[in-house]
């Protein structure tokens, strides 16, 4: 998936997905759903931001499959050397 809008309906059908396993939408997964709705940058900031709200979120990703785990690994192998 190269389309950021591909990506944003992707984590979208992830959370609605979740919402059988939780019924009273936790914090997190209103935060996510709104979040979701706004601008991308807004998005890519949470995604980038190393602060302790956005490492939380990021603990509940909707994100979750969307890459291999091996392009997973290389990414991070990538972001270590860097």
């Amino acid at each position: 998936m190269s389309n950021p809008q591909e990506v944003i309906q992707k984590a979208k059908s992830n959370l609605k997905n979740w919402e059988s396993k939780y019924p009273t939408k936790p914090g997190w997964m209103r935060e996510w759903q709104a979040l979701l709705d706004k601008d991308i940058n807004e998005v890519i900031a949470v995604l980038e931001n190393v602060d302790e709200h956005s490492i939380f979120l990021r603990s509940s990703s909707p994100f979750a499959g969307l890459i291999s785990p091996q392009q997973r690994w290389t990414i991070l192998r990538e972001q270590r050397k860097s």
